[in-house]
């Protein structure tokens, strides 16, 4: 009794509670899939399909968060996107007798083993679309929330030969915790692992002998997020960045809007990518005027669609505007070199404000967030950085470039 009711304090706390008027609109209706084959994780899979899909159609695979079903994540874009570009949606659904808040068991290692658990139930449901449908094996992808933004990251440690790529929203790392005492840790900032270390945890959990390709990795967060803090954005940056081969550094930068994206680059093309999302809470981000999903509870408007992004990063949709001696990347994307994609605004990108104070200052005046166990320390705002205990006596050097984006270190 006292696991199951840790099980759904940690879970309701992955989410919260909250419950908003629903506006926008979605796709139609999702029917069930009653037999799939092995479900050693006992989900229930509901799929939508467009009229729009044909032969070897891709699929995506959205994952909702805690105190969430199926028709949640619809609501964030992906089957309106599925309408539009002709693949298939599988959207996972957890049940209250595997866990009492419905969240995916991101932090249990029995349910994200390679054939056990809920991995290989999500899997199951990939391997039917294929065989039924005539979709294709190789163009196979996955995005999830908060609960689904830890499971999506252990789809694609597990199964790199299924996934080519991913995205989380609110997402956690893989490896990061191994119980549900852990989880608070891990969701409130406090593990701090090297890349090297968090790339290990990757390379063990896929099929032996594996040693590549690896899937690539979308990674989107709210600087404001006090349930999935922002510093596990950075976590995540480090863990795919380093399984790529590649170090912590961007290739590119741009800000679109008030939005941080950043690109890291291997073999030409974006192998991972982040978007940090000023001011936005636990939510994934949607653009309900221009048709991008509805709002509502864990939704949040936003300059850009998360749906549609991370479509266009997988490969599903057109690609972005060709740039000036930019450079085109994998079928979706492209490097800037200096130049705005159509709508991106970059004039507060180069200017770049300092900020020396107290840990407890920078906090007070929102420039940090409290992170680690029992919010005992801060966490930069933007970058998600952990800066040290949160006190009076403890003083940090921050940069904020661009505005409401803080990283530590002084302005160059």
């Amino acid at each position: 009794m006292k696991k199951l009711v840790a099980a759904l304090c940690v879970s309701a706390w992955l989410v919260g509670c909250e419950a908003g008027e629903d506006v926008g609109s979605t796709a139609g209706a999702l029917s069930e899939v009653s037999s799939f084959g092995a479900n050693p994780g006992a989900l229930r899979m509901m799929l939508y399909t467009p009229s729009s899909a044909r032969a070897g159609a891709p699929i995506v695979v959205v994952l909702h968060g805690c105190l969430q079903a199926a028709s949640d994540a619809e609501r964030t874009g992906w089957s309106t996107l599925a309408d539009t570009y002709g693949f298939h949606v599988v959207y996972p659904q957890q049940t209250s007798s595997n866990n009492g808040a419905t969240c995916f068991r991101w932090f249990e290692p029995a349910q994200v083993r390679r054939d056990a658990g809920e991995v290989a139930s999500v899997v199951s449901m990939v391997r039917h679309v294929v065989a039924t449908r005539g979709a294709d094996a190789s163009r196979v992808y996955v995005s999830g929330f908060s609960a689904g933004g830890g499971l999506a990251p252990a789809l694609l440690a597990t199964y790199p030969d299924v996934f080519a790529a991913g995205a989380a929203n609110a997402g956690l790392p893989f490896g990061c915790a191994s119980g549900v005492s852990e989880a608070f840790g891990c969701q409130n900032g406090g593990v701090d692992r090297s890349p090297a270390e968090w790339a290990a945890r990757v390379r063990a959990a896929a099929p032996s002998g594996w040693s590549g390709p690896w899937p690539r990795i979308a990674i989107w967060q709210g600087t404001s997020d006090s349930t999935v803090r922002p510093v596990n954005a950075t976590e995540l940056v480090e863990q795919w960045t380093a399984i790529q081969g590649l170090d912590t550094a961007p290739e590119s930068s741009e800000t679109i809007g008030t939005l941080q994206r950043t690109r890291h680059v291997a073999a030409g093309r974006v192998a991972v990518e982040q978007v940090i999302v000023p001011g936005m809470g636990h939510a994934v981000a949607i653009h309900p005027s221009s048709g991008c999903g509805a709002t509502g509870s864990y939704t949040a408007s936003s300059e850009l669609c998360a749906a549609r992004e991370q479509a266009r990063f997988f490969g599903l949709i057109e690609p972005l505007p060709e740039i000036d001696a930019g450079v085109a990347i994998d079928a979706g994307s492209s490097v800037d070199a200096g130049a705005n994609d159509a709508g991106a605004n970059d004039a507060g990108a180069s200017t770049c404000a300092q900020h020396t104070s107290s840990n407890y200052a920078h906090e007070r005046a929102g420039r940090a967030t409290r992170c680690g166990a029992y919010g005992s320390y801060v966490c930069a705002v933007g970058s998600g950085q952990q800066m040290g205990f949160w006190n009076v006596y403890q003083s940090t050097t921050l940069r904020e470039r661009p505005a409401g984006y803080f990283e530590i270190g002084a302005c160059p």
